[in-house]
């Protein structure tokens, strides 16, 4: 319909955030959605429901659920590999994996629904996104594997302790974070980081390097 000012705007529903609404906001509802129901049951209705806007509305943000759960695969990726980049940049060899662990830490509570539905079944990804998901988990490993190699011949890390399991322990003790712990928990993340972290480093701690 018009007026004598244009076209007018869609009304938007009572209590809608199509105001709001943006990809982030997008993500963040269908990754709480994919992670209670599953991403096969959820429906783009359901998603719209939740952020109270019209489907039309959400389909300007997103073709599909094949999309969405693209999306949510970079945001954990996205922020994963900034901090890696960041400790990669550190002359300090012996902080770039607590670093890392602190703001994974930090990552996995605040964006728990994100990251196990990063960690949910391959069948149900898009292959582009499949891609992406084994490229990076290899790339991750491997870079672990590297820091704990370099900080072994320097001196840091028991020459004898195997890289392989030491940088598995990490990235495991990450990625079960959110079955777990929940940031009204008895811990703080940070408190929960610490201690992972004094526990292996305790096994991985050559002698005569202090605490």
């Amino acid at each position: 319909m018009l007026d004598a000012n244009g076209p007018r705007k869609p009304r938007a529903r009572k209590g809608s955030l199509a105001h709001l609404t943006d990809r982030d906001a997008v993500v963040k509802a269908a990754a709480v959605l994919f992670d209670r129901r599953g991403y096969v049951e959820t429906t783009m209705q359901d998603i719209a429901d939740r952020l109270k806007i019209s489907k039309p509305t959400l389909y300007r943000h997103a073709k599909g659920k094949s999309e969405i759960l693209q999306l949510i695969i970079n945001h954990w990726i996205d922020r994963s590999d900034a901090a890696l980049e960041q400790a990669a940049d550190m002359a300090d060899v012996a902080e770039r994996i607590p670093y890392i662990v602190r703001q994974w830490t930090e990552n996995a509570v605040s964006n728990s629904a994100h990251l196990k539905v990063f960690l949910s079944s391959e069948q149900d990804m898009p292959p582009k996104a499949v891609r992406r998901y084994r490229e990076w988990s290899g790339k991750v490993y491997e870079q672990f594997r590297d820091m704990i190699v370099e900080g072994q011949q320097q001196g840091l890390y028991r020459a004898g302790a195997d890289p392989t399991v030491a940088a598995f322990a990490v990235l495991g003790f990450i990625l079960l974070l959110p079955r777990w712990l929940s940031a009204s928990g008895r811990m703080t993340p940070a408190e929960v980081a610490d201690e992972f972290l004094e526990n292996w480093a305790s096994g991985m701690r050559a002698a005569g390097q202090g605490r």
